[in-house]
Order: C-alpha cells, then structure tokens, then sequence
C-alpha cells in the first residue's frame, strides 16, 4: 500500500502520480465500494481475494484465508 499510496492519505487514487491507466486497472481490482479510490482495507481485501483464488486454482481443497481488515 505505502509503494502505490504516493501522497500518503490512505488511498490510492489519481493524486498518487501513478498513470490513469496503473489507477484504473487498481481500482478495477480491488476498488469493492466503486467510489474512484481503493483504500487500504481493499487492498487487504483485494489481495486475500486473490491468494484464495490462487489456491482454488493451483491447491484445491487447501482451504481459504480470512482475517478482517486490520487498518
């Protein structure tokens, strides 16, 4: 989060410095509220979403992650 959150207010979104296009592909993602920023419980959200479809994909049966958001 800290690497994309450019500007340091939580979120990432086109005031970060990053390209409207690295923005959109982010928000696209992980972006769950669809309010044009993604913010970092998202991001946990965003990426504990993809590690278990990582596991359904490459490890079935193996169980799924949960962990609620710790920000």
């Amino acid at each position: 989060m800290a690497q994309w959150d450019q500007n340091g207010n939580g979120a990432i979104d086109y005031d970060d410095g990053w390209t409207q296009a690295d923005v959109d592909n982010v928000n696209y993602y992980c972006d769950y509220d669809e309010n044009g920023v993604t913010d970092a419980c998202e991001v946990h959200q965003c990426i504990t979403d993809f590690e278990n479809q990582y596991r359904d994909d490459m490890c079935p049966g193996y169980g799924h992650i949960a962990c609620d958001c710790p920000f």
